[in-house]
């Protein structure tokens, strides 16, 4: 069922998971305040546990809690924010919950360039948001695709459709130079083009 912003925001803050559109594809939101709502994300899309989740912020400010060490670096890609891009840092692991992390000591932040996420995501705050669809099936990129997979009533922040259509660009920084963890809308020639630095 497709509902308002105001909706989703009172959904999300009482516990309960939305699908939300971003830059790239749908996602399920869940608080990061609220474990539960994150375990069934998980269960939802029938993802392994040991599989960390993105976390969207709606600026930078948002999200400096999260990071245990903000390297110097960081500077050189935050030119790609807000857009198809996620950073992995090293988490602070007291602000980041430990389903989150995956057990690990890393946080994977993102800020969607999507006004209505971005305007979801002041109210709520931080958002735990994995792609929208079972785990291994093609993402979900019309509110559609959420029917499809999760049901007529499943509440969806209906924007239309999506406007990559394709997963963000996951880059993690090791030893002072940039990993591409997964290439996705930002092509590793777009980013050694814009960083001037090597790519690992």
């Amino acid at each position: 069922m497709s509902i308002t912003i105001q909706k989703a925001s009172e959904l999300i803050v009482k516990g309960e998971i939305v699908a939300v559109p971003t830059d790239t594809v749908y996602g399920l939101a869940a608080s990061i305040n609220h474990p539960k709502a994150i375990e069934k994300i998980f269960a939802l899309k029938k993802r392994p546990l040991n599989k960390p989740l993105v976390v969207q912020i709606a600026n930078s400010a948002q999200g400096l809690s999260f990071i245990a060490n903000l390297p110097k670096a960081f500077a050189q890609v935050q030119q790609f924010w807000p857009g198809p891009l996620t950073i992995v840092f090293q988490a602070n692991t007291i602000n980041v919950p430990n389903i989150i992390r995956a057990g690990g000591n890393t946080i994977a932040l993102r800020i969607s360039n999507h006004a209505e996420l971005l305007q979801l995501i002041t109210i709520t705050g931080p958002l735990a948001i994995p792609s929208a669809n079972i785990s291994g099936s093609p993402a979900a990129t019309t509110a559609d695709d959420v029917y499809a997979a999760f049901g007529q009533n499943f509440p969806v922040l209906d924007c239309g459709p999506c406007q990559h259509g394709s997963e963000s660009t996951i880059i993690s920084l090791v030893n002072e130079n940039w990993k591409i963890l997964r290439e996705g809308v930002i092509t590793k020639e777009q980013l050694t083009a814009a960083l001037a630095v090597k790519l690992l």
